[in-house]
């Protein structure tokens, strides 16, 4: 992560951008900053801690009057099934042959298995990205209900999905016409459960103030 940080520098650096401040921290302890931000990102971290919505709170008490928040989580239903792979990917090996083990896991499974989805991802193709999808040790999935009061809780407001594919909006308009927006995470949830693969990446989405 060091050297990631250096990297960035770097490369802000070499483009003349002298505006940007790089750091790392601990994301449960960054509510000790007096800081304000009109944008907040958190994407693929959340989910990875044992209660994701006390890292949102600590990141939702850093959003500034009117800010925006973009927000990635896993969802429930594109990730079923994939214990079935962890279950035979053993514990103590390197970190190379479980991710080769994971891969033959997959590419073993039955056809209509919902894990076999992985094959359709570019994450598949790359250890890292396996090791990211599969072998990471602390995982929580959610649904769009779930979001929904999660937002509640946080007061903040849906603004909406970033789409893998924009014609997912017709799923989504056969189950309520009169919202063009598609701002209605209940109807989301109904749609995801037609297509559970819909958001098989991470759900992706911005909200702001309520």
């Amino acid at each position: 992560r060091k050297r990631l940080l250096n990297i960035l520098q770097e490369r802000a650096r070499d483009l003349g951008v002298d505006n940007l401040t790089f750091g790392q921290a601990d994301i449960l302890a960054l509510g000790q900053r007096a800081d304000r931000f009109d944008l907040i990102e958190s994407s693929g971290v959340l989910h990875h801690l044992s209660d994701p919505m006390a890292g949102w709170r600590v990141l939702r008490g850093l959003l500034a009057p009117g800010g925006l928040m973009r927000i990635a989580l896993y969802s429930r239903r594109a990730r079923a099934g994939f214990d079935d792979v962890r279950a035979v990917v053993p514990a103590e090996a390197p970190v190379i042959e479980r991710v080769r083990a994971a891969r033959r896991a997959v590419m073993s499974l039955p056809a209509g298995h919902p894990a076999r989805a992985l094959l359709r991802t570019a994450d598949f193709y790359a250890a890292s990205g396996v090791r990211d999808a599969l072998l990471h040790v602390s995982e929580t999935v959610v649904d769009p209900i779930w979001i929904d009061g999660a937002l509640r809780e946080l007061e903040l407001r849906f603004v909406g999905f970033e789409l893998p594919d924009p014609a997912i909006l017709s799923l989504y308009r056969r189950h309520c016409r009169d919202d063009p927006s598609a701002l209605d995470l209940s109807v989301w949830d109904a749609v995801e459960a037609e297509r559970p693969d819909i958001f098989l990446g991470m759900y992706q989405f911005w909200c702001r103030e309520a």
